[in-house]
């Protein structure tokens, strides 16, 4: 079985010093109904972006509705931040890095637009090109073992971008297994193509994400790989992805280390909450 592998350990990563950086909005595409995919500029991209890892995330800091966009300094904290008044207050959310192109000083965050209420995805819809935002961080999920030979990923719509920056990373004959839920064929997006990687699309329709089993379900039904050091990756609806470890931890052996689930959301909470 792959627990009784041995991992190599991980590399080394220095703490974090997380940035503040001005940035612009400039351009945006539909890239399925349901998402859309904007790129950002900045001068400082390149001290900001972490060259070497995939999914990275960034908290973008956009203006509500009405309101211009407030100055932030580099070394600005969250305490601040959410001691302003509401007039004063941007909004603020954590995208995926899809891309980056360093030298161009741009990334390209994918934003699901699913209809729901939250001023984010009203943002992402809306916002023009030389729209100034701020980008806080990176922070980084994925960190898998040096050795691992077997990459299991699990995710929902709104963490697809994710799984598809860890493909793109992935060496041509990397060997592993995406379990993604989308709403129907149509929101499946453009996708790396790695021939080890088997992928299955599990389609919601109508149901509500997170209000069904569909994806743990799903992730269930993967094959326990024999003689392979797996890494697991999972990001969204946080009881989705407790489930979904539990499974890997009973089933597949896996030790808390071999598990990376992120919880990006949670049935009846939304992102203002």
């Amino acid at each position: 079985m792959s627990s009784e592998l041995k991992a190599a350990p991980r590399r080394r990563r220095k703490p974090p010093v997380f940035q503040t950086i001005p940035a612009t909005v400039i351009g945006s595409e539909w890239i399925t109904p349901r998402m859309v995919r904007l790129k950002i500029h900045s001068d400082r991209m390149a001290g900001f972006v972490h060259e070497s890892d995939p999914d990275q995330f960034v908290t973008v800091i956009f203006p509500r509705p009405g309101q211009e966009l407030i100055e932030l300094a580099p070394d600005f904290n969250w305490d601040y931040f959410y001691g302003l008044p509401d007039t004063d207050r941007p909004q603020a959310r954590n995208y995926t890095v899809r891309r980056f192109d360093l030298a161009a000083g741009t990334i390209d965050v994918d934003v699901l637009v699913h209809g729901g209420p939250g001023l984010g995805e009203h943002w992402a819809i809306n916002v023009k090109p030389g729209a100034p935002v701020y980008l806080w961080g990176p922070r980084i999920a994925y960190n898998p073992f040096p050795n691992a030979t077997f990459f299991l990923l699990f995710c929902d719509e709104c963490a697809v971008p994710a799984a598809a920056a860890i493909i793109d990373s992935l060496p041509a004959d990397a060997r592993g297994h995406l379990v993604a839920e989308v709403k129907n064929e149509a929101a499946i997006p453009p996708m790396p193509v790695r021939h080890g990687i088997t992928v299955d699309w599990v389609f919601s329709d109508d149901v509500e994400p997170g209000e069904s089993d569909r994806l743990a379900g799903a992730v269930q039904q993967v094959p326990v790989p024999n003689g392979e050091l797996v890494y697991a990756w999972g990001g969204g609806e946080m009881k989705a992805m407790r489930h979904a470890g539990r499974h890997l931890r009973k089933h597949w052996g896996l030790g808390t280390s071999s598990i990376s689930a992120t919880g990006y959301w949670r049935v009846g909470q939304s992102n203002e909450d």
